[in-house]
C-alpha cells in the first residue's frame, strides 16, 4: 500500500495525518493492499480547472477522485489506484456551513474520495446514505487535534 500526499497550495494540515487517514480506509475497505493512492490538497482555482477539463463544469467542487488502473474484479469494491484532489477552500467553507471543525471536514472529504476509488458511488439516495454511514464510521476512528 502506498499513499502519496502532496499540497498544491499552502496547507496547515499535517501530510502525515492525511496519510494515516488514507491507510485506515484502505486497510478496512480493500481486499488487497496493492493500492497506490495520491491525495492532493488544492485550492479552488486548481479544482475548478480540473472540474472544467474533465467534467465541463466551471465551478469549484470539494473533492474529485480519479481512478487509475484496472479494476481486478469489475463491479466489486476491492483494490484501487488513483488520485484524490481536495479543495481546502471548499473544506474551510463547508466546515463553517456544517458546523464541524476544518480538520473534520478535510478528513470527511479524504474518506469520501477514497471510497469512490474503492467502488462506492453517490448517485442515488441509497448510495449517498451508504457512503455517509461509512464516512461517519471512519471519522469516529480518527484522532483530531485542533
Amino acid at each position: 500500500m502506498l499513499i502519496d500526499v502532496a499540497a498544491q497550495t499552502k496547507s496547515d494540515i499535517s501530510l502525515q495525518w492525511i496519510e494515516k487517514i488514507g491507510k485506515l480506509i484502505i486497510q478496512k475497505e480493500a481486499s488487497s493492499h496493492q493500492n497506490h493512492i495520491s491525495i492532493i490538497l488544492a485550492d479552488d482555482a486548481f479544482i475548478t480547472n480540473l472540474n472544467h477539463i474533465y467534467f465541463h463544469k466551471d465551478n469549484p467542487t470539494d473533492v474529485i477522485s480519479f481512478f487509475l488502473g484496472e479494476d481486478i474484479f469489475p463491479g466489486e469494491k476491492n483494490t484501487a489506484s488513483g488520485e484524490v484532489y481536495i479543495s481546502l477552500e471548499r473544506a474551510r467553507q463547508q466546515a463553517r456551513e456544517y458546523r464541524v471543525t476544518y480538520h473534520e471536514e478535510v478528513a470527511r472529504l479524504i474518506i469520501h474520495g477514497i471510497l469512490h476509488l474503492m467502488g462506492y458511488d453517490d448517485q442515488t439516495e441509497q448510495d449517498q446514505k451508504e457512503m455517509t454511514v461509512k464516512e461517519n464510521l471512519y471519522l469516529s476512528q480518527i484522532t483530531f487535534k485542533e
